[in-house]
């Protein structure tokens, strides 16, 4: 009896502990979750929200090294800067699609689906109108209403003003062997001809709102030249003579040219103050498209290789970036970021965003659409 007594004891001494156990569990548990909403709201209040709701500047100026806006490849990329919007293209698939720059982690939008595989693309001011380039044929298309046109294959080269409506574009008949350097309104409704011309190979590109940049290119020799148009007055003037490899780049007031050409060295960068005719060789060697021009029409930020080449030897090359104050030629360049900084890109189509004080390119390397902030 007295043995099944003390069973009888054991049992239930062990059944107080296991309740006891339990209850501590529990009680544990239970207190945890109580303080779990706490912990989490710290944890997004500190970084996962007011990250994506902070100012642009502020969010990009975090980063390191080049941050990916796209996932796919972009080509012909254009800066909205009233918008705060990048619009680009997408060649495999045709489609317009636009980043909102304020929140950039938001997935690209579709503007809108045009034939894909252009190569080239020029937008109008406020990037609601584009002309696309395939081969011999040129289709306008309104982002707005999704109308579509062929343009006339006399019509070749057509560029959007960056300052206003018109378009400028070379009008040649091959037959007659005859043609004219020719604006039009976007919709290509009224025009003028300013230049007649007996040459096919032009390069359009506006350097202001009054002249017209024009390359010329010898078929015998290859060697490239530089006018200006002016389109009131319809005077022609020569800026450079016979370059190899000539690419230009202006300031978007027209006043400094930025130029590179092929020399012994490499392709090599120098820039005109038109103003002063002077000319400055800046001992820095990349493509003048590698390059973009800060808002206040003097600074330069260039993409340099490591490479000093020929343009086709740039392709896999790294880049440094570096800034250029014109004002100041005496001013050595100053490196922004190394390669290593910039993440180990080949930068092209360069474009400066003067709200979000950064450059945005594609890189080479895969086709994708980057952005560098420069903010410090």
């Amino acid at each position: 009896k007295t043995l099944y007594t003390m069973k009888k004891l054991l049992k239930f001494a062990g059944l107080i502990l296991v309740v006891a156990v339990l209850s501590f569990g529990v009680s544990l548990w239970w207190s945890q979750r109580g303080t779990a909403p706490e912990q989490d709201t710290a944890l997004v209040g500190n970084s996962l929200i007011d990250r994506f709701i902070a100012p642009v500047s502020d969010y990009f100026s975090d980063q390191k090294g080049s941050i990916k806006l796209t996932n796919e490849e972009a080509s012909f990329a254009f800066l909205i800067p009233s918008r705060e919007e990048v619009r680009y293209y997408v060649p495999r698939s045709g489609e317009i699609k636009s980043i909102n720059l304020i929140k950039p982690k938001e997935k690209a939008k579709v503007v809108t689906t045009i034939k894909p595989r252009a190569i080239g693309i020029t937008w109008s001011l406020d990037g609601t109108q584009l002309i696309a380039t395939y081969g011999t044929d040129h289709i306008t298309t309104n982002l707005t209403t999704g109308i579509s046109k062929t343009l006339d294959r006399k019509i070749t080269e057509p560029k959007f003003a960056t300052t206003t409506d018109q378009v400028a574009y070379l009008y040649f008949d091959s037959e007659a062997k005859t043609g004219a350097i020719s604006i039009a309104d976007a919709q290509f409704k009224d025009f003028k001809n300013i230049l007649k011309t007996r040459l096919k190979n032009w390069e359009l590109q506006w350097s202001n709102e009054r002249r017209l940049s024009l390359l010329a290119t010898s078929a015998e020799t290859k060697l490239t030249s530089l006018f200006l148009l002016d389109i009131a007055k319809g005077e022609l003037t020569s800026v450079l003579d016979s370059r190899i490899n000539l690419s230009t780049n202006w300031s978007p007031d027209g006043n400094r040219l930025l130029y590179s050409r092929q020399t012994r060295s490499g392709l090599e960068l120098y820039y005109i103050d038109m103003a002063s005719n002077r000319t400055v060789q800046m001992k820095l060697y990349s493509m003048a498209s590698k390059c973009a021009w800060g808002s206040d029409n003097t600074t330069l930020y260039c993409a340099i290789p490591e490479k000093a080449a020929k343009p086709d030897d740039f392709n896999g090359s790294d880049d440094r970036f570096v800034k250029i104050d014109t004002a100041h030629p005496e001013k050595s360049p100053e490196t922004l970021f190394t390669t290593a900084d910039a993440s180990f890109v080949d930068a092209r189509e360069v474009l400066y965003a003067p709200i979000q004080q950064a450059l945005i390119f594609k890189n080479f390397k895969d086709g994708r659409l980057y952005l560098l902030s420069l903010a410090k």
